[in-house]
C-alpha cells in the first residue's frame, strides 16, 4: 500500500535549495511517528539531503534514481539503521501491497506517485517564502493545498497548532481518495 507524506505551504512549496523551506520539531515528529518501521521511498535528491547522506533510522529506505551503476547497492551500514537500496521506479510498483510505504520526495517523485497513492499525509504549513529567482531552487508539491482540498476527500483535518520553537502554524490533513472516484 502506497502512501505519501509531505509538509508544504499555500503554493505548494516542499523545498529550498535541497531543504526544508521551515523548521518545524512537531511536523518532524509527526513524519517519524508515520514513517517508523516502514518503508520509505525517496528520489536521489531527497536522499543526499538526508542529515550526512545516511538512510533515515528504523526504515527501509528505497531511493528511486535512473542511474543503472547504483541499482541494488546497500552499503553496510550500523546496526541501528536499515541500509537504503537504489532502485528503478518501476520496481516501486512491485512492492508488496500489503505493507505500508511511504512516499516522501521529493517533487518528481510526488508527481510520478501520487496516482498510485491511497492516503496523502500533508502537513499544512501557514508560511509563505519569499522568492528569490537569482540563486535558489526551489521544488513544489503537483498541487497546492487548495488543490488537494477541492480534488481529494479529507479523512482528517486536525486544529491549527503553532510550533513551540518559532511560533509557525501548521495543520496535518490525511486525504484519501479523489472526489471524482465517488461517483
Amino acid at each position: 500500500m502506497l502512501d505519501l507524506i509531505v509538509a508544504m505551504n499555500s503554493t505548494g512549496l516542499i523545498g529550498i535549495n535541497d531543504t526544508l523551506p521551515w523548521r518545524i520539531p512537531e511536523d518532524l515528529a509527526y513524519f517519524r511517528e508515520k514513517t517508523m518501521g516502514k518503508t520509505i521511498i525517496m528520489g536521489r535528491k531527497t536522499f543526499a539531503s538526508l542529515p550526512n547522506q545516511a538512510p533515515l533510522p528504523g526504515r527501509t529506505n528505497l531511493v528511486v534514481t535512473r542511474d543503472a551503476n547504483l541499482h541494488n547497492f546497500a552499503p553496510e551500514r550500523e546496526a541501528n539503521i536499515i541500509a537504503e537500496q537504489y532502485i528503478k521506479m518501476e520496481d516501486v510498483f512491485s512492492l508488496d501491497k500489503e505493507k505500508q510505504a511511504f512516499v516522501i520526495g521529493g517533487g518528481e517523485i510526488y508527481r510520478e506517485l501520487l496516482p498510485h497513492c491511497g492516503r496523502l499525509y500533508v502537513t499544512f504549513v501557514y508560511k509563505n517564502t519569499p522568492v528569490n529567482e537569482y540563486d535558489d531552487v526551489y521544488v513544489y508539491f503537483p498541487l497546492t493545498i487548495s488543490q488537494l482540498i477541492n480534488e481529494y476527500n479529507i479523512e482528517h483535518e486536525s486544529e491549527v497548532y503553532v510550533s513551540k520553537t518559532n511560533e509557525t502554524k501548521y495543520q496535518f490533513f490525511v486525504f484519501c481518495g479523489k472526489k471524482s472516484d465517488d461517483k
